[in-house]
């Protein structure tokens, strides 16, 4: 696995633990007579399968191994306060993950569910299948012509993503599409987006099985034409929706004539969705980078008309190049 993903496996298991540690105690009752335990579960976050035979330790106590079901306890002791060491999960000589400076209450029961992108096994499943817009007049699908553009993502629920949502594919007709993904299990979402200016599609599939094929149809019962608002001709719109599985591109729009334009937003599971206006300013323009200001809203249902954040540019970093 590459250490990109190595990387991120590793930062999600930060956030976790340095939230779950600290801030979940399962209510066990306090008391110095009584021990209390560090307990939980390792996932592995592309399947959501556990990880068994993986040594998870805390602090000074003695490491222990998960069982088949991915389970683990560490025995605190008796005893109250606050207890902080490091807390490490490794599988194997070259794949540790560790953490400095981790708090667990002593006093009571803690538990947590890691999943984990490089503990588990490193298997990938294949989807394939076809790509078809669907025409109003007449009523009929049609394939998306050869060379055409469009990005590809799987979203499982435990926090499992496969495929690229910036990187793009290249569509052939002869064969079709076919995207190895890590992300997999029963219950999955697919978000494909062709484009420049074309459409979304937004599926939930079963992904159990090692090779699935799905058809994927653009869904225009569910697809709602925004009109976005923006602050100035030149900048742009994005729109992320919010699922259980994950956030997702929906949609982005150019202003380049007018700060007012038209978005279409495939939405068939009613996802609430974050909002974002950006200003591009030639930064570094000799090493081929640009400096953006970003204006984010809060989450929000979606509706038929929205007006972006306004951007600031007196506010952000004024160095920074992205």
């Amino acid at each position: 696995m590459s250490r990109y993903l190595k990387v991120i496996g590793v930062l999600t298991l930060v956030f976790l633990i340095s939230v779950f540690l600290t801030a979940c105690p399962t209510p066990g009752g306090g008391g110095t007579g009584t021990s209390h335990t560090l307990s939980g579960k390792v996932l592995d976050s592309d399947s959501g399968q556990p990880v068994a035979g993986a040594k998870v330790g805390f602090a000074n106590y003695p490491a222990v191994t998960t069982a088949g079901d991915g389970s683990f306890s560490i025995d605190l002791g008796t005893g109250t306060g606050t207890v902080t060491g490091d807390f490490y999960v490794y599988g194997g000589a070259t794949q540790i993950a560790y953490f400095a400076g981790c708090s667990c209450d002593k006093g009571v029961d803690t538990n947590l569910t890691l999943y984990n992108t490089h503990l588990g096994p490193n298997t990938t499943h294949t989807i394939t299948g076809r790509i078809y817009e669907r025409q109003t007049n007449p009523a009929v699908d049609t394939e998306i012509a050869t060379g055409s553009k469009f990005t590809f993502c799987v979203f499982n629920t435990n926090g499992g993503r496969g495929g690229s949502g910036v990187s793009q594919y290249t569509y052939d007709q002869t064969s079709g599409y076919s995207i190895d993904t890590p992300a997999f299990g029963s219950d999955c979402l697919i978000t494909a987006k062709v484009g420049p200016g074309g459409f979304n599609v937004v599926v939930k599939a079963d992904l159990s099985a090692s090779s699935t094929q799905i058809n994927l149809s653009q869904d225009l019962a569910h697809t709602t034409t925004v009109t976005v608002n923006g602050d100035a001709v030149g900048n742009s719109g994005h729109l992320s929706l919010v699922s259980p599985y994950g956030t997702f591109t929906a949609a982005d729009v150019d202003f380049k004539s007018s700060p007012s334009a038209s978005m279409s937003v495939t939405n068939p599971y009613g996802y609430p969705g974050v909002w974002t206006q950006m200003k591009k300013i030639q930064d570094y323009p000799s090493a081929g980078y640009d400096k953006r200001f970003f204006r984010i809203s809060n989450i929000a249902p979606i509706g038929t008309s929205v007006t972006l954040p306004t951007i600031d540019t007196s506010l952000g970093p004024t160095g920074a190049a992205v």
